[in-house]
């Protein structure tokens, strides 16, 4: 080898030597460590200094993206004060690029984004999609900061809509039992009737959905990692609240059921109510009044509903007693529905010691934006959780969303996939008690 050689000349003269890939190993590290003053200590390539600078250098990616680092590595000391350029540089004369003191940012910048053009530096030898290159690096940290955004973003649909994981994007078919009969009297030495149990099935399936989120040149050279972070944590809230907005949307849709043809909320299936009071409200006594008498009337005909038919309807099913455990309503409504199941007493009226029946119910009020969206009147009392009406809907394996760089970079920016697998379907009518308000 031979210090300060460049880097097509190396490459061209052991093409011509006809040297084997360990031989040119050894002479790029030991051209490497002539060419380039050490960094706080040698670094050879090969040896265990490019994993830690890589562990270093993940923590103050991290960090820069607003992320907690519970333990960071004990040399992001060396990187957490530097411009992301000088960060940069550090990380390519680790790697083994050489000259990267004279270069200019922008060129920096983009040895750092694209491995392909990097690898041009470094003999024609790629470095790795993950363990090395700033992009793979920077990657785990995106997706750290993406699963963030998804969780913290405030929903609803969770509370009271049970989750499923399907195996593949195919349709699936939901499977509602309940279509039991009675057990029957058996008489001594009498014979055992084979039971028929009926089920309903109704269709569901998961979708993919996607962006792309893209990380600039600038960002890198003018030190705004902080705007590619703040990005990923909105799409990772916005991976969230399409969830919830397709949950609520199966709800208030009132989508035609399979199992009879019947719309989810129909008066053939006792569970629409009309004319019962108007919205809920507590501005007159008589208002608050009405309220609870439509309340009331919800709750017993959710009582009242009976299990699917055990043989396609010449026997009744049986009662399944489902018990009102969520009362869904618009933003506008729900500090009176809150009153309402919350105050032991009937709100706005004279007598202070007419007690309000409401108050007993143990129902969880739960308001949303997706619920004011469709009417500020409506309202919809379900029962327990395990029975939602809704289900939300996940691809297995995939509880969350993904993010997946891709190869190529383009415009001077480095694109990543947002990936999210999910759905939601009505599978179910007889927890749910719908009125309109009006």
């Amino acid at each position: 080898h031979a210090p300060n050689l460049p880097v097509d000349a190396f490459t061209t003269m052991h093409s011509l030597k006809g040297s084997t890939l360990a031989e040119v190993r050894a002479a790029a590290a030991a051209y490497v460590e002539d060419a380039m003053p050490a960094i706080g200590q040698t670094i050879t390539v090969g040896d265990d200094g490019r994993e830690s600078f890589s562990a270093a250098l993940g923590d103050v990616l991290s960090m820069r993206m607003g992320l907690e680092v519970a333990e960071p590595h004990g040399r992001v000391e060396q990187l957490e004060h530097l411009s992301m350029v000088d960060i940069g540089r550090r990380h390519l004369t680790t790697l083994g690029v050489v000259g990267v003191d004279s270069m200019d940012p922008y060129s920096v910048g983009r040895l750092m984004m694209d491995r392909f053009e990097l690898a041009g530096h470094l003999g024609g030898v790629a470095v790795g999609h993950s363990t090395s290159d700033f992009v793979g690096i920077l990657g785990t940290s995106a997706t750290r900061t993406l699963v963030e955004g998804f969780e913290e973003e405030p929903v609803t649909y969770s509370l009271w809509a049970r989750n499923e994981e399907l195996a593949d994007l195919n349709e699936w078919e939901e499977f509602a039992g309940g279509g039991v009969p009675m057990p029957k009297r058996i008489v001594e030495r009498g014979e055992y009737e084979l039971a028929t149990i009926a089920f309903n099935s109704e269709k569901k399936r998961v979708y993919k959905h996607g962006l792309k989120v893209g990380l600039t040149l600038e960002m890198i050279i003018q030190d705004r990692l902080n705007a590619f972070s703040e990005s990923l944590m909105d799409f990772g809230g916005a991976s969230r609240a399409l969830r919830n907005q397709l949950t609520y949307a199966e709800l208030t849709g009132n989508r035609t059921m399979n199992e009879d043809n019947t719309a989810m909320f129909h008066s053939n299936h006792a569970n629409l109510n009309s004319g019962g009071g108007g919205p809920l409200s507590i501005a007159t006594e008589a208002e608050a009044r009405a309220a609870s008498v439509a309340l009331s009337a919800a709750r017993v005909k959710m009582r009242q509903q009976k299990a699917i038919s055990p043989d396609g309807g010449t026997t009744e099913g049986r009662n399944i007693r489902i018990t009102p455990a969520f009362l869904l309503t618009s933003e506008e409504q729900a500090s009176a529905a809150r009153i309402l199941y919350g105050s032991p007493t009937m709100p706005g009226q004279s007598n202070a010691g007419l007690p309000n029946p409401e108050s007993t119910q143990n129902v969880t009020v739960i308001s949303d934006p997706e619920l004011s969206d469709f009417s500020a009147t409506a309202w919809f009392l379900l029962g327990q959780k395990r029975k939602s009406p809704v289900k939300s809907l996940t691809l297995r394996g995939y509880g969350r969303p993904t993010l997946t760089r891709t190869n190529v970079v383009r415009n001077d920016t480095i694109e990543y996939q947002l990936r999210d697998f999910c759905g939601a379907a009505p599978v179910e009518w007889r927890s749910a008690q719908r009125n309109d308000g009006e």
